[in-house]
């Protein structure tokens, strides 16, 4: 069995990250898995073949107060210095591999 299959995934994380602009060096990942799905389907336009928003997807001053309209504790975003982009992961059961 493929540990990497859907039928051993856990839990999905989608996060925030921020990059250095001049660089693209990620410098923070701020974990949103709390925010609903359907919320972040209405904010991030999905590509046709990325349906679970898995791809990386920008974000820009508008789509940040979006994000920010729905977290705990807003993201003070600076966009002179950093860049930002939805990111997902998956974690997954451990099993042992053939």
């Amino acid at each position: 069995m493929n540990k990497y299959s859907l039928e051993n995934l856990s839990a999905i994380v989608r996060y925030v990250e921020e990059a250095i602009l001049s660089e693209e060096l990620i410098i923070r990942e701020i974990d949103i898995s709390y925010v609903p799905f359907d919320v972040l389907k209405t904010i991030f336009t999905a590509e046709e073949d990325d349906p679970e928003l898995y791809l990386g997807y920008g974000i820009d001053e508008k789509i940040a107060l979006e994000i920010n309209s729905h977290l705990k504790e807003p993201i003070i975003y600076d966009f002179s210095k950093y860049s930002y982009c939805l990111g997902t992961y998956g974690i997954y059961k451990d099993i042992e591999e053939d």
